[in-house]
């Protein structure tokens, strides 16, 4: 029997985008019947994916900022703290941080909850942590602020645009000053570090590009991302008292025959 070659691109999804598949096939005389193959079952291709949607992280008191920081971010991670503190006021919290930052007063949102409900809120760094993300980060309870060892550190001003009549300019920059005020304090705070260098380490003129360890001298930060960290949160998250309410039944009343 001859052989000839048969070429051909498959297309097989993201994963297999632009793969070229050569093989060999024999030629099939007229008393054979054709093979039908059937390559997307092969490749696993068009099976239905595991269900994982019943499955949230806020089950196991975590949630993750991810993305910029606007009003919709702050109001989720508002409502994960807020609901944390009033199903088991003791346990601790974590939040997870990837963000390249966003607006200065959704953010405060986010940091004033923080600071003000009496429990331990846990932050960890991975991926970017910039500009409100940075602030974020650093927010979390002294001792339980850790970064990914790759993360991608970076603190700056914030920004600001000025346009319109000269009250509304001057209306505009009595906040300018309120905002730069309230972001070096919470760094001095946050951080221990004194007014100056905060201002020279964290707030020049320019964009600061900082590693995890850096942030660990400057005080940012205090611990790097270990498997004893997630081996504490997952023993939290099993001592949770959380108090879940069974649904409530509507009775039907069967009709009088």
């Amino acid at each position: 029997m001859k052989k000839g070659p048969t070429n051909g691109p498959f297309l097989l999804g993201p994963l297999w985008a632009n793969l070229m598949i050569t093989t060999e096939v024999p030629l099939m005389s007229d008393q054979e019947e054709p093979i039908e193959l059937d390559l997307a079952s092969l490749l696993g291709i068009g099976k239905e994916p595991k269900d994982f949607s019943d499955i949230s992280l806020e089950n196991y008191r975590t949630h993750m900022i991810v993305g910029e920081i606007d009003e919709f971010t702050s109001q989720e991670a508002c409502e994960f703290l807020l609901k944390s503190y009033f199903e088991d006021p003791k346990t601790p919290v974590t939040l997870i941080i990837n963000s390249p930052g966003g607006s200065c007063d959704h953010g405060f949102a986010i940091i004033d909850l923080m600071y003000t409900l009496p429990f331990t809120v846990r932050t960890i760094a991975m991926g970017q942590i910039m500009s409100m993300g940075f602030l974020i980060f650093t927010s979390g309870t002294k001792g339980e602020r850790y970064m990914a060892p790759n993360g991608s550190f970076m603190s700056h001003q914030f920004s600001n645009f000025l346009m319109g009549k000269d009250f509304e300019v001057e209306a505009t920059m009595k906040l300018q000053k309120m905002t730069r005020d309230a972001i070096v304090n919470h760094l001095i705070k946050c951080t221990g570090l004194t007014k100056k260098k905060v201002q020279d380490s964290l707030l020049p003129a320019h964009d600061v590009f900082l590693t995890a360890a850096e942030c660990l001298e400057l005080g940012v930060g205090d611990k790097f991302m270990d498997k004893a960290m997630f081996a504490q949160m997952a023993k939290e998250a099993d001592m949770a008292d959380v108090k879940v309410k069974p649904e409530k039944k509507t009775a039907t009343k069967k009709a009088a025959k």
